[in-house]
């Protein structure tokens, strides 16, 4: 499997905390993905790994759990609080 590099506006775990607080025009020149579009993306089958670990708080985790199982992706690994999924 080729590294896999990070799906555009993940680049860190803080953007998804603010990116659905910030104008779309500024969202987009700082580079931050909403969680709807990391869902979409999710749902697409766009991204070679998803890892549900520290970002996805206890409100939601288990539902990104779901969705990405969902997508068709398969868990590889565990690692602390980190489900690592490949499609």
């Amino acid at each position: 499997m080729p590294p896999a590099t990070p799906l555009p506006g993940t680049e860190n775990h803080f953007g998804l905390a603010v990116a659905d607080k910030v104008a779309p025009d500024r969202r987009a020149r700082l580079r931050l993905v909403t969680r709807a579009a990391l869902a979409a993306a999710v749902a697409a089958a766009g991204p070679s790994l998803v890892v549900v670990g520290n970002w996805a708080d206890a409100s939601d985790r288990e539902d990104w759990i779901a969705r990405t199982e969902a997508a068709g992706y398969r868990l590889l690994d565990t690692i602390g609080n980190a489900r690592i999924y490949a499609r």
